[in-house]
């Protein structure tokens, strides 16, 4: 998905990140001399823009129950040619998300957008007809949204998380910088980025630094952010409508 619901799936940000921002080497395993001759320690590969080995986090790993999170999200994505900036309002429930785009979309819909990353599919709303639409969300743009902090990783697949900062600060938050990615069972690190984890909001992402394979650099903000309860049905489509295929 991108910045904005409108452009959902015109933006894939799979790239490895960039090494010149990591500035992390691998370290050479260490031989040992002592007979039998164990196995030196296998380093694992990584992708450009790598981290230093580390272990992924355990997997699978216990459910975490969902959380609310209220936030104004501005996207920005640095290239050579200049800045594209997007910003919408974003409420969150666990992987449920409501997207109300800053700039008007589409008049034959309402505002808003609903995502249900666990279900895969995202729902728009007829305005004046008493329908709503679904559609399938591809996996990129789940992938792309794990990048963005809109959704968590299932607790199923591994993840690599490395603190880099324990005490940094965003937006008045106080938060854990890492760096983080995704491990492939070859031992690569892909969609390598930093995060701002709020301490204060349960861990959740208020900031993330993804530079993307082709040299631009992806920065999403969640500003004003808060974990304040409301109610879950403003990100579930409204049970009184027939849901339709938008195919």
């Amino acid at each position: 998905m991108s910045g904005c619901p409108e452009a959902a799936g015109t933006r894939a940000c799979l790239g490895p990140a960039l090494a010149a921002l990591c500035l992390l080497a691998l370290w050479p395993a260490a031989g040992r001399a002592q007979p039998p001759p164990a196995p030196e320690p296998q380093t694992p590969e990584i992708a450009p823009g790598a981290a230093p080995e580390a272990a992924p986090e355990a997997a699978p790993q216990a459910a975490a129950p969902p959380r609310f999170l209220s936030a104004r999200v501005r996207i920005r994505e640095l290239t050579e040619a200049g800045t594209e900036t997007h910003a919408f309002q974003v409420q969150k429930f666990g992987n449920r998300v409501r997207m109300e785009p800053d700039r008007p979309g589409d008049p034959r819909f309402t505002p808003e957008t609903l995502y249900d990353y666990d279900k895969r599919e995202s729902y728009r709303l007829l305005a004046d007809d008493r329908i709503t639409f679904s559609y399938v969300i591809p996996l990129r743009d789940r992938v792309l949204a794990q990048i963005e902090g809109l959704m968590t990783t299932p607790p199923e697949e591994p993840v690599y998380r490395l603190e880099v900062n324990p005490d940094v600060t965003f937006d008045g938050h106080p938060c854990t910088l890492v760096l983080a990615g995704f491990p492939s069972p070859l031992g690569r690190i892909h969609a390598l980025r930093w995060v701002w984890e709020a301490r204060d909001l349960d861990g959740q992402p208020v900031k993330v630094v993804f530079p993307q394979g082709d040299g631009s650099v992806l920065i999403v903000e969640y500003l004003d952010a808060s974990g304040a309860p409301f109610d879950p049905a403003r990100v579930q489509p409204p049970p009184d409508r027939p849901v339709m295929s938008g195919f």
